[in-house]
């Protein structure tokens, strides 16, 4: 199951947070600028991609606690992009950002929890990652739906 999950996540999860649009205030220029630059740089989009800009960015538009932001940062931890792969810090990046309703955050946290860290994960932290990913897909997230209906027919199994 753990490597029917991972091609799941491999060919459909990542890049689950867009570029903004820019607003009036000057406060929400530079987060949207920071935050735009982060997701050019990390995924090559209007920019060659550099891991090392995309990091700085990303730690900049993820300090005013958006949650678009923080989940670009996070998925440059769990992808280990620029900097060494950390899945515990990751989990906790997206569950701050879950914890904001962001949906793929959420459906990242029971890819964190659930599968990455299976192993080392606690039963509460595992209920709390299939718990995300129930919440993803309520809320209408397709690809947090696949997710839920692959590994509940995988159970029926």
């Amino acid at each position: 199951m753990k490597q029917l999950l991972f091609l799941i996540i491999s060919l459909s999860i990542f890049s689950g947070c867009a570029t903004t649009s820019k607003k009036n205030s000057s406060k929400t220029a530079v987060f949207t600028d920071a935050h735009n630059s982060c997701y050019a740089y990390l995924y090559g989009e209007g920019a060659e991609k550099n891991y090392k800009k995309a990091l700085a960015f990303c730690t900049e538009a993820a300090e005013t606690n958006a949650p678009s932001s923080v989940t670009l940062l996070a998925e440059m931890y769990y992808m280990g992009y620029g900097v060494k792969e950390d899945y515990q810090h990751a989990g906790s990046l997206y569950e701050k950002a879950a914890k904001q309703g962001h949906v793929h955050a959420q459906l990242m946290m029971f890819f964190t929890y659930v599968v990455r860290l299976n192993d080392v994960s606690t039963d509460e932290e595992i209920g709390k990652g299939v718990d995300y990913l129930k919440q993803a897909a309520n809320s209408g997230y397709q690809k947090a739906i696949d997710v839920l209906a692959e590994m509940e027919s995988k159970s029926d199994n």
